[in-house]
């Protein structure tokens, strides 16, 4: 079994499934991405439905709702079987960030500045983009720090960062021993591919 199909909120988040299954071994053959954990969740029970049938892995990031994961997972989809669905705690940025060393020498910032306790970072994206901001490399700052007198929450370039830092030097293994939500994820999608 190697075609998985994805659900994510945005693209960030496809690059980071897709590297959580190349680790396992697996590919991803339909990435659905929601456009948001607003449009992702009323997709959820037919995902899940879908799910008992073909393999599927289904990211949302917990944010900052009220709980931890498993009362969220309750409220959005109680009375199924949820497995699939994997909350990233607090945010997939936590999770690339949880390669402390990897994370560091992705964003040019020295490794001390990157958080120990990522899960308990409530926004870990604005901390990944406030690490860019203390970036020696130019054309991190520029594609992750929004520009100035912007609302964007990051730069243009973000996503294509993401994304190639996901493709090389992003390690999970590593990442999931500082993170335990993403631990968990693993630990399903390598339960589930020896179905």
């Amino acid at each position: 079994m190697s075609g998985w199909t994805v659900a994510i909120e945005g693209e960030a988040d496809e690059a980071v499934a897709r590297a959580i299954l190349r680790h396992c071994g697996l590919d991803c053959v339909r990435p659905l991405i929601a456009g948001g954990k607003t449009k992702l969740d009323p997709r959820l029970p037919g995902y899940l439905d879908a799910a008992r049938r073909t393999p599927w892995l289904i990211l949302r990031d917990l944010d900052r709702d009220a709980g931890c994961a498993p009362e969220l997972i309750t409220r959005l989809v109680s009375g199924v079987d949820a497995a699939p669905l994997r909350i990233a705690v607090h945010s997939v940025e936590a999770w690339l960030l949880a390669d402390r060393e990897a994370a560091a020498r992705w964003l040019r910032v020295q490794r001390s500045a990157v958080p120990r306790q990522v899960e308990a970072v409530l926004d870990a994206k604005g901390a990944l983009v406030d690490l860019a901001r203390q970036s020696s490399n130019r054309d991190i700052r520029a594609d992750i720090v929004p520009e100035q007198g912007s609302t964007a929450r990051h730069g243009k370039g973000y996503v294509d960062q993401v994304r190639a830092f996901c493709s090389g030097a992003w390690r999970p293994d590593v990442a999931a021993r500082n993170c335990d939500s993403l631990r968990r994820c693993i630990d399903f999608v390598r339960a589930r591919a020896h179905r």
